[in-house]
C-alpha cells in the first residue's frame, strides 16, 4: 500500500474546472505546448483518468499532483479491499503526439514505450503504478501488439492511452484504451461523467482524515467547512 504525506485530494470535477480556468486565462495552445504549464496538462490527464475509472467502476476517485520526481501524480479511492485503507496509486504520465508542425513521431508507439517506460530488461514500475500516455489526435497505434508485449514481459503495472477525439473541443469526448493485460476500449463523455459525479455530491476538494481509528483512516472528510485554496498545482 502506498503512503502519501499530502492530505489534500481533488475531485476530477474540481481539477478539470481548474484546468479549464487556466485555458480560459492563457489560451489552449499555450497550455498544450509550453513547458511551464506541464502540471496543468497533467491535471487534465489525471482528471480524465479518474472520470474514466468512475465510469468503469461506479466508484469515485480523487487526485493530487506530486512535486518531486517520484511520480507525476496520485489517484485515490476510499473504497478498497481493506476497510479503512484507501486504494492509492502512482500515475506516470507520458505522451505520444505529432510535432508542432504536424509531423508524426519517427518511432512507433511500441518502440517509444520500450525506450521510455517498458524496457525488456527490467520493470520501471510496479503493481501500485499506472502508466498513462496522452495520444495525439488521429494517431492509431497497434494496441494489440502493445498488449502482447506487456504480457510477454509480465508487466505488473497498468497502461492506459487517452486520446482527445476533437482537437478544438477538449470538453467533449476522450477515447480510452487499456492495454494490460488485454485491450479494452471505450469512449468517455467528459461532461456526462462530470454531471454524474456532481449528482452524487462529488465535487470540490477535501482533506483526507487523519485519525487513530483504522476504520476511518485516510477517508475523505466532507463534514468540515474547511476552505482549501488553490488548484492541484498549488497543493503539491
Amino acid at each position: 500500500m502506498l503512503i502519501t504525506d499530502n492530505p489534500i485530494w481533488f475531485t476530477p470535477t474540481q481539477a478539470y474546472s481548474d484546468y479549464q480556468g487556466e485555458v480560459s486565462r492563457v489560451g489552449l495552445k499555450e497550455v498544450n505546448t509550453l513547458t511551464k504549464y506541464q502540471k496543468i496538462r497533467e491535471t487534465r490527464t489525471l482528471a480524465i483518468l479518474c472520470l474514466a475509472i468512475f465510469k468503469m467502476t461506479g466508484s469515485p476517485w480523487y487526485l493530487q499532483l506530486v512535486s518531486d520526481e517520484s511520480t507525476d501524480g496520485r489517484i485515490m479511492s476510499p473504497i478498497s479491499k481493506t476497510p479503512g485503507v484507501p486504494a492509492v496509486g502512482n500515475v506516470e504520465i507520458s505522451s505520444y503526439t505529432a510535432s508542432s508542425d504536424g509531423r508524426l513521431p519517427l518511432d512507433s508507439a511500441i518502440d517509444r514505450l520500450k525506450k521510455t517506460k517498458a524496457p525488456e530488461s527490467h520493470h520501471e514500475y510496479g503493481v501500485h503504478d499506472l502508466v498513462v500516455v496522452e495520444l495525439g489526435v488521429g494517431i492509431k497505434p497497434n494496441f494489440e501488439e502493445i498488449a502482447a508485449y506487456l504480457r510477454s514481459i509480465n508487466a505488473p503495472y497498468g497502461l492506459w492511452y487517452l486520446q482527445q477525439v476533437e482537437l478544438d473541443n477538449p470538453n467533449s469526448i476522450a477515447e480510452v484504451t487499456i492495454c494490460n493485460p488485454t485491450v479494452e476500449k471505450f469512449r468517455l463523455d467528459v461532461g456526462e461523467a462530470e454531471h454524474e459525479l456532481r449528482e452524487q455530491g462529488i465535487r470540490g476538494k477535501y482533506r483526507a482524515r487523519r485519525t487513530g481509528d483504522v476504520s476511518k483512516a485516510g477517508l475523505i472528510d466532507k463534514s468540515t467547512n474547511e476552505i482549501i485554496n488553490g488548484a492541484p498545482w498549488d497543493n503539491m
